[in-house]
């Protein structure tokens, strides 16, 4: 396709919010020693709004909505595991109907979104995500 035809395509999707630009960092180099993944449940009414206003949270990665009785998975980047209790005390008082079933404290990545990391967080190279065969 033409430069111009690929240009108002990319607007339009960035317009819309089909797609949206993203930057990594090695979080240990960042001071975010401590990933924790929180497996939640959240009234089907309510788990737009509240995923949206998680995943707006300084400390949140994604949060997003999946299938199960589970069916918000949190992920947050903390200071440290003295950190993990003040968190979940800001959710829980505004979010009275979320409900914290499972967290899972991450001890290292070892690779996210197709990168390998060393034990500083940094990109060492690639693994990419496969395409189930068509």
């Amino acid at each position: 396709m033409s430069e111009h035809t690929a240009r108002r395509r990319l607007q339009r999707l960035v317009r819309d919010g089909d797609i949206a630009f993203r930057c990594d960092l090695a979080h240990p180099l960042a001071g975010l020693s401590t990933v924790v993944v929180h497996r939640t449940a959240v009234p089907h009414t309510r788990l737009a709004a509240t995923g949206g206003a998680l995943s707006r949270m300084e400390e949140v990665r994604p949060a997003v909505s999946v299938s199960g009785s589970d069916n918000l998975l949190v992920l947050v980047w903390l200071r440290g595991l003295h950190a993990v209790d003040p968190f979940e005390a800001v959710p829980a008082e505004r979010f009275p109907w979320l409900r914290v079933n499972d967290r899972t404290v991450v001890l290292r990545s070892r690779k996210r979104m197709g990168r390998l990391l060393d034990p500083t967080g940094r990109a060492t190279g690639l693994a990419p995500l496969a395409l189930p065969p068509a």
